[in-house]
């Protein structure tokens, strides 16, 4: 079973989500709550994936703790998204011109 973590304490949870009516025509999804902090595990879960690279871009705290905890178990595509991100920065001049 993986183990996920809170991104605002990094206490451990085993889980990020339930699922309520996985058969139904509208599936309820409802998000866990951390027993540390008052605040949701993961509430990058629901994130697109792209306004989630915007945050890891703009240096969010939180955004890489769910890319290094918790994407992994969630969204298997990370890996792929990880290192186009990783070439894509690598692509980015040095410096800016003057």
């Amino acid at each position: 079973m993986p183990s996920y973590r809170c991104v605002h304490c990094l206490h451990p949870s085993p889980t990020l989500y339930t699922l309520y009516n996985p058969h139904s025509t509208t599936p309820t999804i409802t998000l866990t709550r951390c027993k540390s902090c008052p605040n949701v595990v993961d509430p990058h879960v629901e994130m697109d994936v792209v306004l989630l690279l915007l945050q890891c871009v703009l240096g969010r705290q939180k955004a890489y703790r769910h890319c290094i905890y918790n994407a992994f178990h969630v969204k298997p595509g990370w890996i792929s998204l990880s290192s186009l991100y990783s070439s894509l920065l690598s692509s980015l001049p040095s410096s800016l011109p003057s």
